[in-house]
């Protein structure tokens, strides 16, 4: 059985050289390498709404919750 592990992206919230005003959902290279060695398949959850959350959830076997504005560290301490 493949194992898929769904890793919580973090959003790109003020425009960039790089992306200008495009705004992106992103991770870190390293979280999902770190997947792959484990012969775990990631998916990059996106920032979505909370009516989403189930369906996301639904689809994997485990979540990293990597930080960012999105997760705060006080709140689930």
């Amino acid at each position: 059985m493949t194992v898929t592990i769904g890793i919580a992206s973090n959003h790109l919230i003020h425009s960039t050289k790089r992306w200008g005003t495009n705004y992106v959902d992103y991770v870190r290279r390293d979280f999902v390498d770190g997947i792959r060695w484990t012969n775990a398949v990631p998916l990059i959850i996106p920032l979505t709404e909370p009516k989403d959350a189930k369906a996301y959830v639904e689809k994997v076997d485990g979540i990293l919750l990597t930080g960012g504005q999105d997760v705060t560290p006080s709140s689930v301490w």
